[in-house]
């Protein structure tokens, strides 16, 4: 703490006085209910300010990719074995006879 504070103990004191001063931030009621206004959209903006700077602006879309769906394959039905080999349908057949499928 050894080196002064700066400025001199008038400039303190009005400094310190005017910590508490709420005066000069207040407004009156009409002044705030029309800045709502202009908030909520109720009323045009009057005084020239430029609200569309501050709007958020809607996203560009993006493409949207098509897909297209293929057709399923039809299941094979039970008895269309017609183009397998004749020796697995002889071992299939001999399976089934013994009772394994």
């Amino acid at each position: 703490m050894g080196q002064p504070l700066p400025g001199s103990a008038e400039e303190w004191e009005r400094w310190l006085n005017g910590l508490h001063d709420l005066e000069p931030a207040r407004q009156d009621y009409a002044a705030l209910e029309h800045a709502l206004m202009v908030h909520m959209g109720v009323k045009e903006d009057d005084t020239g300010f430029d609200l569309s700077k501050f709007e958020k602006k809607p996203p560009e879309p993006k493409p949207v990719a098509i897909q297209s769906k293929k057709p399923e394959p039809k299941p094979a039905e039970d008895d269309d074995l017609g183009g397998c080999d004749p020796e697995f349908l002889a071992d299939l057949d001999r399976c089934q006879a013994e009772g394994g499928l």
